[in-house]
């Protein structure tokens, strides 16, 4: 359940949107805005290369990034202050006097120094950037230098998606390990106006039985669906689908699936790359610890981002902008009692659909209506269980037939945080 609430939360996260600038020369986009180095006279300087280093107009640069700034017309020298942080550059002059607090001063040699250009003054834009701590990119396609203060983007972030703050105080990252034993049950339910023979309701009982240890899992799945026959029963029969029986493991980034033969004997295939090894793998790459709070979810949506370019800023924002809608205080609870926390995540999944998929022409609002709740409980500290239901209503364009679908899984966990080995399969 929790991997499934940290891939939907990655997923949305790397949501993009495409935009696109004609950029003949170069260019400076900070938090997702481009500079303007027109001055108050009219008169416009471009930034330019010298030394393959990109040189910008300073005042702009340290002004647009809120430094206060100082000319020294006698020495040719610029003092730039921040907060605690001061910045002394002088023309012509690759020794820069950096400061950072009380404690904290150093020179630093610079590829290209200052320098005068059409009586304005150009300065290094990467070493402003990032001596001011804000990240620092380069588009080569868009010829735009990129800069980025995630610790803004991280404001938004939180002002967006306030309901993620349930999540991490939950603190999913304390569970290491635990085993886990899960009861299945539910029913498929068809119903036909027309023709009342056609009904049906099946029943689905199984289990689900496991162990977790960090990144690696195995899992024990057996699941039967039994009713009088008819047409649904009998294509599930025919995929095999009406009484599953396998194994899975997950261990040091292999899948293995596990087929209980007539013998009851378990035979064993490493999972190659296809899509779901895919979506696996993707999964995998996010953890518990991803989830601590906003700033370590966004350094995760960071390190999976692909590249910077003009559409990264944006990009963050419309993937906060999604989280927020879907991850809101109405469908997300905490609560607190007598050592007892509870946390109970409710998704109405085909509008979350139609959310993220506005553009769709497909009517799906009347004919497919999808409802899942997730629920963990946590007893003086520990995962003691985890409960989730998936409600699923379809309903024919005739409006003459119906299919319902409804599942509940109980999961009780033990052991939490022991010492847990998972062994790999032998093929």
């Amino acid at each position: 359940m929790k991997k499934i609430l940290l891939l939907l939360i990655a997923i949305i996260s790397l949501l993009t949107i495409s935009c696109a600038y004609a950029a003949d020369s170069i260019k400076v986009q900070l938090n997702g805005e481009y500079l303007d180095f027109t001055d108050a006279q009219g008169n416009k300087v471009e930034p330019q290369l010298i030394n393959n280093r990109t040189m910008v107009p300073l005042r702009k640069i340290f002004e647009s990034l809120e430094c206060e700034v100082d000319w020294n017309q006698e020495t040719k020298t610029v003092l730039a202050t921040k907060d605690d942080k001061e910045i002394k550059l002088t023309i012509d002059n690759v020794n820069a006097y950096l400061k950072i607090g009380s404690g904290d001063s150093r020179i630093i040699e610079l590829d290209s120094a200052p320098v005068i250009i059409e009586n304005r003054t150009l300065v290094p834009v990467r070493f402003i950037a990032e001596s001011l701590e804000k990240s620092v990119d380069w588009d080569q396609e868009n010829k735009t230098v990129i800069i980025i203060d995630y610790d803004k983007v991280l404001e938004i972030f939180k002002e967006k998606a306030p309901a993620l703050k349930y999540i991490f105080d939950f603190k999913l990252n304390e569970t290491k390990s635990y085993e886990f034993k899960s009861t299945i049950n539910g029913t498929i339910k068809y119903s036909d106006s027309d023709d009342k023979k056609n009904n049906e309701e099946l029943i689905i009982e199984g289990t689900i039985n496991g162990v977790v240890n960090g990144q690696d899992v195995s899992l024990d799945i057996k699941n039967e669906i039994t009713g009088k026959d008819g047409n649904i029963l009998n294509a599930l029969k025919d995929k095999n689908y009406d009484n599953i029986n396998y194994k899975f493991v997950s261990k040091n980034g292999e899948y293995y699936i596990g087929t209980v033969n007539k013998k009851n004997k378990v035979e064993w295939k490493i999972l190659e790359n296809n899509d779901i090894k895919n979506q696996l793998d993707v999964a995998n790459t996010i953890n518990e610890n991803d989830l601590v709070d906003y700033e370590s979810l966004l350094n995760k949506i960071r390190e999976n981002t692909e590249k910077v370019d003009i559409n990264t800023y944006s990009n963050l924002l419309a993937a906060f902008e999604q989280i927020g809608k879907l991850i809101t205080n109405d469908n997300i609870k905490l609560i607190e009692n007598k050592g007892k926390t509870t946390f109970s995540l409710n998704f109405d999944i085909d509008k979350m659909i139609l959310n993220l998929a506005s553009n769709s022409n497909v009517n799906m609002d009347s004919q497919l209506d999808m409802k899942a709740n997730l629920k963990m409980i946590k007893s003086k500290g520990v995962l003691s269980n985890e409960d989730a239901s998936i409600e699923l209503t379809f309903n024919a364009p005739n409006s003459k037939e119906k299919m319902v679908i409804l599942l509940n899984i109980k999961a009780d966990i033990s052991k939490v945080n022991s010492e847990i080995k998972i062994e790999e399969p032998k093929i």
